[in-house]
């Protein structure tokens, strides 16, 4: 018995201290309207953006809301432990105010975040931020380039780069070309030349965690078919007429990038200029496609892909229902229905699912609102199963082995003894 109770024990701890392997979701609702952070209280958890949320890998989330606090009511940019800017708050010293669309907010992993804010003690513009330090604004001269209203949209990284869009004024002060920026220097602008084609207005921009610059533009010399593409200051990545898997991509929709730089987007295939089927794919593999079965439902389409370092794939996807008469978005994550529009979640039914992001661990943060007109933001927990190592199995038949050889030799010893007595 005492050597059962070995085995079991030291397999158990072996066991736990090998490597971990997928596991299910648990949903936990980390936002509700009416509550309470920073003396400001909720009263809607989302914007009309739907890119209005952002997970970095110890599960804080950033996202735009509207509160009511000490110095008035608005828009802000919060997380579900801090209130950072808005609602009448001075930041930095300026008055910085938010309307219920074109921003977007980024949390790295050291709990930075960025975001873009309508500076109201301006003329006009907006000013860039990063938590509550002001880093750019209209006039600030930036690489010998004095530039205009920064964009929305900015992106952050684990170094604390901040890179945004602005457009630069011209020699006599006017509205000149569009850049990438970051605090201290020009990326690239419009009108540059990169592998053969001219770039148009840089948008949508994202950098990695090795500091590379990716960004949307359309490209010239496609004539009237789609040339939007994917572009780094010194390579396309992504143009129509690619083939990616053997498929030929038509026209880009989406994209984003892993904390390492890897590129996942979304295109369609087009027939006679009529979007036929859409892909989800890397820079050298297709994915996800029209008709693929996850977790037993079909796909008509899927968008707003995420990727991160493990190789974990999260996006929403577009499914119909069994009698085929009824489409509604199903969130999935590493092959898994994580949430779906008509599911029950905390006693009540989903109306909506939209806007999320995904961390290194494979947990998702998401906007939901409910049939009651309620909203929330939702935590999904991707739980680590463990799993043995080979180095652990090993040991694990060694304790096995011994525990055998332990229970039988002294029966063969007393076998052997008995045989003895026999022959005397």
């Amino acid at each position: 018995m005492k050597y059962l109770t070995f085995l079991i024990v030291a397999t158990a701890v072996l066991l736990f201290h090998g490597s971990a392997r997928a596991g299910p979701y648990s949903l936990e609702i980390i936002v509700r309207q009416f509550d309470v952070v920073d003396n400001h209280t909720i009263i809607s958890p989302f914007s009309s953006n739907p890119n209005n949320i952002s997970i970095n890998n110890e599960g804080e989330v950033a996202f735009l809301a509207k509160v009511f606090g000490p110095n008035g009511q608005g828009w802000g940019v919060m997380t579900q432990n801090r209130f950072i800017a808005g609602a009448g708050k001075l930041v930095d010293g300026r008055r910085v105010g938010f309307d219920n669309q074109d921003h977007t907010v980024k949390i790295n992993n050291l709990g930075q975040v960025t975001y873009t804010g309508f500076l109201l003690d301006a003329v006009s513009g907006r000013g860039v931020f990063v938590d509550e330090t002001l880093i750019a604004e209209r006039g600030d001269v930036i690489d010998g380039r004095t530039i205009l209203s920064p964009d929305f949209g900015p992106a952050i990284n684990d170094d604390g780069t901040v890179v945004f869009l602005a457009r630069q004024a011209d020699e006599g002060g006017e509205r000149g070309p569009f850049g990438v920026f970051t605090p201290d220097r020009l990326v690239v602008e419009s009108g540059q030349v990169i592998d053969g084609f001219t770039i148009g207005k840089p948008f949508g921009v994202e950098i990695s965690n090795t500091g590379e610059i990716f960004f949307y533009t359309f490209l010239s010399g496609f004539g009237d078919d789609p040339s939007m593409s994917i572009v780094t200051p010194d390579r396309i990545v992504f143009k129509p007429g690619d083939v990616i898997d053997g498929q030929r991509v038509d026209l880009i929709d989406s994209f984003t990038l892993s904390e390492n730089g890897d590129v996942v987007m979304s295109f369609w295939r087009l027939s006679d200029g009529v979007r036929e089927d859409k892909f989800v794919a890397t820079e050298t593999e297709i994915l996800v496609r029209t008709g693929d079965v996850v977790d037993g439902l079909t796909l008509e389409f899927a968008f707003d892909e995420r990727m991160n370092d493990a190789g974990q794939l999260a996006f929403f996807g577009s499914v119909k229902n069994e009698t085929g008469d009824d489409q509604h978005l199903v969130l999935f994550a590493d092959d898994q229905i994580i949430a779906a529009e008509g599911d029950l979640l905390a006693g009540k039914i989903i109306e909506q699912l939209r806007g999320f992001d995904m961390n290194r661990q494979g947990d998702l943060a998401f906007f939901v609102k409910f049939e009651d007109s309620s909203k929330v933001i939702v935590l999904a927990n991707h739980i680590q199963i463990p799993e043995p190592s080979a180095f652990v199995l090993a040991v694990t038949a060694l304790i096995t082995f011994f525990h055998v050889v332990g229970r039988r030799t002294p029966r063969a010893i007393r076998r052997r003894r008995a045989r003895r007595a026999e022959i005397r």
